[in-house]
């Protein structure tokens, strides 16, 4: 992975007090988080294949095992549903390729896609709550678990 040959995303739509973390797939943590709890995890293939092939907007949560602000957001997105979109992840640990082809350097990243385009990165994991009411996120007899999604439900 080159970093050079991506822009960097550091400092971009992050907001005062944001606790994002930077670091390098596949250095040092707990490989034993298996999945981001909410999201469906996938390979870089399929991550590819279900970009071009889904016709719903899909969103894409990009994480390491061992990120606080990766289990935060775990934590916000377990047992979500939204009809609207289509929810993966990718553990970084393993699949830096697919990292590196996204440009991802900040942990964690959300990537909005529509026919393979990218429209929107919001990184540092906090979904806006303009955001979570366009999905139409709910959490049926749970609440949001953090979210704003008055409205909703």
């Amino acid at each position: 992975m080159h970093a050079a040959q991506r822009p960097a995303d550091a400092g971009q739509d992050l907001r005062a007090g944001d606790d994002v973390r930077r670091r390098r797939p596949g250095h040092g943590h707990d490989r034993r988080e298996a999945q981001l709890a909410g999201l469906q995890d996938v390979s870089g293939g399929e991550l590819e294949r279900r970009l071009h092939e889904d016709p719903r907007l899909v969103l894409v949560a990009f994480w390491t095992p061992g990120c606080e602000p990766c289990r935060e957001l775990r934590g916000q997105l377990s047992g979500l549903e939204t009809e609207v979109a289509t929810l993966l992840a990718v553990n970084a640990d393993r699949e830096p390729q697919a990292v590196a082809e996204h440009g991802v350097e900040v942990f964690p990243t959300l990537v909005f896609f529509k026919g393979g385009q990218e429209l929107r990165r919001i990184r540092g994991g906090a979904l806006p709550a303009s955001t979570v009411r366009m999905l139409g996120f709910r959490s049926p007899g749970r609440g949001c678990q953090g979210l704003s999604c008055s409205g909703n439900q």
